[in-house]
């Protein structure tokens, strides 16, 4: 015996159809919606690692060397430390945002600034460092400290970064300029085109040796003029007790 299945109303069929015509351009939608994503993801990635690339080129920045530093014995130094760790931990505008150590040569003020970056880092607090060397000729250039620390800002703030490589668009000669024009460059004017857009918890800079650069008293006046400008960055450095970096960190 043979049974006829019963044919649904074609009302039904017509409704199925619209279903599933309504159903599938969603689908597409969808796909076509996520497939636009990630090319505007993979366009952001590819423009950003151009960014980097080009930032790279242009500022030349040097490796830390916080890593290679003998750190701080187990047990020792443990006042000083906290006193750092607690001063990076201050919310804004609790404490002075430039602290100086300083003290004669030998004393372990590197070992100090390299424990400090370290414990920095393992606690995501450390923006970049740089351990100056006066028989290193990189290492006791100013512009390199400059340079260093405009890669470290740009790579951890956008906004930093997008305004500095527009400043060296305006002048692509600032390499070749004297020191006051190249901090200008690559340091003040992008953080004063983008100081007010930047929103979040400081980190710190660790400039040690300061007094084994070239024009000491001049960067330190720079870096003065840096952390005034941005709430969101705060510097260590070392040195020794020198009249021109005294003047003007105090």
């Amino acid at each position: 015996r043979s049974l006829e299945s019963p044919s649904p109303p074609e009302g039904d069929i017509t409704s199925l159809i619209e279903t599933m015509s309504a159903q599938k351009l969603r689908l597409y939608r969808t796909f076509m919606f996520e497939v636009q994503q990630f090319y505007i993801t993979r366009a952001k990635e590819d423009e950003e690692g151009s960014d980097q690339a080009r930032l790279r080129k242009l500022l030349s920045p040097l490796d830390s060397l916080h890593n290679g530093k003998s750190h701080c014995l187990p047990g020792t130094r443990v006042d000083i430390l906290k006193r750092f760790d607690e001063w990076a931990r201050d919310e804004p505008g609790e404490s002075a945002r430039l602290l100086w150590l300083f003290g004669v040569s030998g004393c372990g003020k590197s070992t100090i600034a390299g424990t400090i970056a370290q414990t920095l880092k393992d606690t995501g607090c450390l923006l970049g460092s740089f351990f100056c060397k006066r028989d290193d000729k990189d290492r006791h250039d100013p512009k390199q400290l400059i340079n260093h620390l405009a890669y470290c800002i740009a790579q951890n703030y956008p906004r930093f970064r997008d305004a500095l490589l527009e400043c060296m668009e305006e002048n692509r000669f600032y390499v070749d300029s004297d020191l006051e024009a190249h901090f200008d460059y690559a340091l003040m004017r992008p953080l004063l085109k983008s100081k007010n857009r930047i929103s979040s918890p400081p980190l710190v800079f660790v400039v040690d040796g300061l007094d084994e650069r070239d024009d000491h008293g001049k960067v330190a006046h720079f870096l003065s003029k840096v952390v005034a400008e941005a709430a969101w960055l705060k510097l260590i450095v070392t040195s020794s007790d020198i009249p021109q970096i005294r003047n003007a960190v105090e």
